[in-house]
C-alpha cells in the first residue's frame, strides 16, 4: 500500500478534497434561502416601523427573523393578515406587500385605513413592537418573466399594491422585456399611492410630485411603462362602457394597442370585463 503514500497520490487526494469543499460551498451559497411564510399556519411578525403617508394611509414595516431572511412570496400572490376588529373579533383580510424577496430582512404593507373597515381598525391601533399574524402565500396567479408581451392593468385606490408588486419585479429585472400599461383611478390627486420618480416606481412615501392626470409613455423615463392617472375630480377622458362594465376593446386600445398577446389585471374596480383577472 506504499503507492498510496506517494506525493502524486497525496496531491491528488488534497485536490479532490478541495473540489468537494468548493462544491459544497457553492451548493449551499447558491441555494435559494427558504421563505418565512407558512401557507397553512399563521406566523407572527413584529412591526418595527410605521410611516404615516396621508390622513388615512400608512406604510407598515415588519421584521423578518434575520437581516438576510426573505418573505418567500411569489410575484403575483398575496398574504392573509389576521387582526381584531373594534368588537375584539378575529378578522382576516388579504394584502399584497410592496416589497419583493430581494428586500431582505423585512416586508412592507401600504394600508389605506377606512373609517368602518374591520381590519382597518387593527392597523390603526398597531404600534411599533406589536405583532401581526400572517399566512401565505395565497392566490391563483404567479408571474414568470416573459409570460406575455404586455400587461394591461386597471387599478383603483389601494388596489394598486398588487400591480406595484408585479410592475416593480418587471422593471427591476433587466432581462424582462414585458411592457406595462397601467390605468390608475382615484378620487383625488392626494389619494394616489403610486407615482414615478427618478426613473423608478415609487410608493407615496418617496415620490416626486407630478401633475394630476399626467400620462407617462415608454421612453420618457427609459422604462417600459405607460402610466395613466384617472381622477374623479379632474378626468382627462371618459371610457365607453357596456352594460355598466368597462369595454374590453376600449381598454385594449388604451392599454395595449396592436397585438393581442397580453394579459389584463384589475383590482378594486367593481365593473370590469371578465377578461381581466382580478387580483
Amino acid at each position: 500500500m506504499d503507492f498510496l503514500e506517494t506525493p502524486e497520490i497525496q496531491i491528488l487526494g488534497v485536490a479532490v478534497a478541495l473540489v468537494a469543499v468548493a462544491a459544497a460551498v457553492y451548493f449551499f451559497s447558491s441555494k435559494k434561502p427558504k421563505g418565512c411564510l407558512d401557507p397553512d399556519n399563521f406566523k407572527d411578525f413584529k412591526l418595527v416601523k410605521r410611516t404615516l403617508l396621508s390622513h388615512n394611509v400608512a406604510k407598515f414595516r415588519f421584521e423578518l427573523p434575520t437581516p438576510t431572511s426573505m418573505l418567500g412570496l411569489p410575484i403575483g400572490q398575496h398574504i392573509s393578515c389576521r387582526g381584531k376588529d373594534v368588537q375584539g373579533e378575529d378578522v382576516i383580510k388579504p394584502y399584497t406587500p410592496t416589497t419583493l424577496d430581494s428586500d431582505r430582512g423585512y416586508f412592507e404593507l401600504v394600508i389605506k385605513m377606512y373609517p368602518q373597515g374591520r381590519m382597518s381598525h387593527h392597523f390603526r391601533e398597531m404600534r411599533v413592537g406589536d405583532y401581526m399574524a400572517v399566512k401565505g402565500p395565497k392566490g391563483r396567479f404567479k408571474y414568470q418573466p416573459g409570460q406575455v408581451r404586455a400587461f394591461g392593468m386597471l387599478a383603483g385606490g389601494s388596489g394598486i399594491t398588487p400591480m406595484f408588486q408585479v410592475a416593480r419585479a418587471i422593471l427591476e429585472n433587466p432581462q424582462d422585456r414585458t411592457k406595462l400599461h397601467l390605468i390608475y383611478a382615484n378620487v383625488t390627486y392626494e389619494d394616489i399611492l403610486l407615482k414615478v420618480a427618478n426613473g423608478c416606481l415609487c410608493d407615496v412615501a418617496s415620490i416626486v410630485n407630478s401633475g394630476p392626470g399626467e400620462v407617462l409613455k415608454p421612453g420618457v423615463l427609459a422604462l417600459p411603462l405607460q402610466l395613466v392617472y384617472l381622477l374623479q375630480e379632474n378626468m382627462r377622458f371618459k371610457m365607453q362602457q357596456e352594460n355598466g362594465k368597462f369595454n374590453w376593446s376600449t381598454l385594449e386600445s388604451v392599454l395595449v394597442p396592436g397585438r393581442g398577446d397580453m394579459c389584463g389585471f384589475s383590482c378594486r374596480i367593481i365593473h370590469v370585463d371578465s377578461r381581466f383577472l382580478k387580483l
